[in-house]
């Protein structure tokens, strides 16, 4: 299966869709109502999906949605009390266990705060975030449900790629860093079923951008552009994600384009 979405540059006319498998014609996931567009972010090996709805003009506004299938209707998942009225959210990934993951944000946008579902119909769970890295989001959780995002603050805008984990016992978190002093600010995206842990690391005016690879959520960051020939002309932005086999892909710039890659371990 794969999920995303098909529209037009409206907000109105963006429907989440999925595809059966990469030969076949998409199918329009069910929406919220109320004429809003929705988008579909994350499927799992079941069918259930993650997206969000677009609650006005404004794409930053959403509302995290579940579907339970191809035909379900969805359902809006829980925000987290307090932030505000609204309560605005948005859901990223689905692991196999149906745990999801995302963030919560008030109206004016202030705050940011990654969040964890432990299924479609229970409330939101605050990760917070890690020291003076009061801000978060969530964007990946692996089956083991070992979570990844990052967390940052405004002054002097620094951001950190952040390992979670929440269990039975007060929830785990690990500051994965950045890069170095000019790459000093950094974000994870992806993890696989064995901790593998990917994602991009940046500088203040977010003029260079560089994929990175933590080989577990205790190791170093290491820039992938370290690891490719150094006259293959490529430049690695950033990595999204990273299977069970190590493959890793994201995209990156050649000739002055910009391209999908995947890297694949010899």
């Amino acid at each position: 299966w794969i999920i995303g979405l098909c529209g037009e540059a409206a907000l109105d006319s963006v429907r989440a869709v999925v595809w059966a498998n990469s030969n076949r014609l998409p199918q329009a996931l069910a929406g919220p109502g109320g004429g809003l567009g929705y988008n579909g972010l994350s499927i799992n090996d079941h069918g259930q999906m993650v997206g969000n709805a677009f609650t006005d003009a404004d794409p930053n506004f959403l509302e995290a949605l579940f579907w339970s299938n191809l035909h379900s209707l969805p359902v809006q998942l829980s925000s987290l009390p307090g932030l505000s009225n609204t309560g605005f959210s948005a859901g990223h990934h689905i692991n196999n266990a149906g745990q999801i993951v995302g963030d919560a944000y008030n109206e004016d946008d202030t705050i940011q705060h990654g969040v964890f579902w432990a299924n479609s119909t229970s409330p939101a769970t605050d990760l917070g975030g890690i020291g003076e890295l009061d801000q978060s989001y969530a964007v990946a959780i692996n089956n083991a449900g070992d979570i990844v995002g990052a967390a940052y603050n405004n002054d002097p805008g620094i951001t950190h790629g952040i390992f979670w984990y929440v269990g039975l016992g007060p929830t785990i978190k690990i500051d994965l860093g950045a890069l170095d002093d000019q790459l000093n600010s950094a974000e994870a995206l992806g993890i696989n079923d064995g901790g593998q842990i990917v994602g991009d690391a940046y500088n203040g005016d977010f003029t260079i951008d560089h994929a990175v690879y933590w080989a577990d959520k205790n190791s170093t960051a290491i820039d992938l552009n370290s690891v490719i020939p150094p006259k293959s002309g490529w430049v690695l932005d950033v990595a999204w994600g990273i299977n069970s086999s190590g493959i890793i892909v994201g995209y990156g710039t050649i000739g002055g384009h910009t391209h999908a890659f995947a890297l694949i371990p010899r």
